[in-house]
């Protein structure tokens, strides 16, 4: 009865009735009985400031369809719309995913468009706290440039525990310059930087309008990765082992291409339960340029830094580290790790003990042709994986930089 045509209607029919908090949340609808939903974004949550586009506004959708028995295979359909008031300028793009085996995960998809890019593609600054450091004190940290491109991806599972991803791209990049100096907060003796990355003012290389095409092959290898097999699909649960990944990226000087490079990624990460003492992550990063005859900073090597004493702790970010200081076309090693106790320590305090606080300590370290031996040290707790707070230090070169705090959470902020 709960599958027939009547029932789902039914349900669909409450479900599907807008609500004032949808002006807020957004809009989801749907058709159970033929497999098909629909939700938009509302403009509200996406609603930002930057000193490019001033305030800027978007709004997303998506359009999921499934097909076959168990909804094994599925169609998504994502366009998306952004407008700067300040620069009064348009961006569009849409996105077409579709998933063909849920068995070997494999997957194709389409991106094409407009859209505005931060020159760290991992985008290390969210669009809130960019808004909050731009209008309460003129720091606008986030840096971005505009493309128009198109990207074809293809991702699927060779056998258990060994899986590549194809990603092939053709983009014109160009720079974009500030259009606003709006703030709530006049501060004194400041004012906005302008829309470049540091590494591009120290060296003089700048960022004239330029057209890329590349070509990026991943391959993600899981040493005894165990797994549930089901009709619908196969669900991957884990390997005792670390996950190694390796990367080549190419890019192309033909078909009106600027660029011509070739970059090599090597990755190993892992989530260990440690017993008692609970939770031990890592990932340690290698990246090596073999050659850069001709290259553009958006394709630089850039570290995930932080200048704000507000986070959302992943494990990749440093804490005191500029954003494009150290931004370079030569080589970086990155290592990361954080143990998690669980409560092992203050769970042994009477009165702590309820908070059900976890403590957190954490190690970053950066070695590059710019930056030599990098450290950072943390500590702190978490309050269930929600809400964080952490001091830390750095040193270069033996030497002690800043010591600060951080608060935020783990969830994404505004991303």
């Amino acid at each position: 009865v709960k599958e027939s045509k009547p029932y789902l209607d039914s349900v669909d029919h409450v479900n599907n009735k807008f609500k004032a908090g949808a002006l807020i949340s957004g809009y989801n609808w749907s058709n159970s009985y033929k497999h098909r939903s629909f939700d938009i974004s509302s403009p509200i949550t996406e609603t930002w400031f930057n000193t490019v586009e001033g305030w800027q506004t978007g709004i997303s959708e998506n359009y999921i369809q499934t097909y076959g028995e168990d909804a094994a295979k599925e169609l998504t359909i994502s366009p998306t719309v952004r407008y700067g008031f300040s620069n009064t300028h348009w961006n569009a793009n849409t996105m077409f995913k579709y998933v063909y085996s849920k068995i070997n995960h494999s997957v194709v998809s389409f991106d094409i468009g407009t859209s505005v890019q931060q020159f760290n593609s991992t985008e290390p600054i969210s669009p809130l706290i960019n808004s909050i450091y731009s209008l309460m004190a003129e720091k606008n940290f986030m840096k971005i440039y505009e493309k128009r491109y198109a990207t074809f991806i293809y991702r699927s599972e060779i056998t258990n525990g060994f899986d590549w991803r194809w990603e092939v791209s053709y983009a014109q990049r160009q720079r974009l310059s500030n259009s606003s100096d709006y703030s709530f907060k006049d501060v004194e003796g400041r004012e906005y930087t302008s829309n470049t990355p540091t590494v591009i003012e120290a060296s003089g290389i700048g960022f004239p309008t330029h057209e890329a095409f590349t070509v990026e092959l991943q391959t993600r290898i899981r040493f005894g990765q165990e797994y549930i097999s089901r009709p619908e699909g196969k669900y991957n649960i884990g390997t005792k082992y670390p996950t190694l990944r390796i990367i080549y990226k190419k890019g192309f000087d033909f078909a009106g291409s600027d660029v011509d490079f070739d970059l090599l990624k090597l990755q190993a990460d892992d989530e260990m339960n440690v017993g008692l003492l609970g939770q031990f992550n890592y990932k340690v990063i290698y990246r090596k340029f073999l050659s850069a005859k001709s290259i553009y900073v958006a394709d630089y090597l850039h570290f995930n830094g932080n200048k704000t004493f507000i986070s959302s702790f992943n494990l990749e970010e440093f804490k005191n580290l500029p954003y494009y200081d150290y931004s370079t076309a030569d080589y970086g090693l990155e290592v990361h790790a954080e143990q998690n106790f669980g409560g092992f320590f203050l769970n042994k305090i009477p009165l702590i003990r309820k908070m059900k606080l976890k403590e957190i300590v954490g190690f970053h370290y950066l070695q590059t042709s710019l930056l030599d031996n990098y450290m950072e040290f943390s500590a702190g707790f978490e309050k269930i994986g929600l809400l964080r707070f952490e001091v830390y230090t750095s040193f270069q070169d033996v030497k002690q930089g800043t010591v600060g705090i951080m608060v935020g959470s783990k969830i994404n902020l505004s991303r």
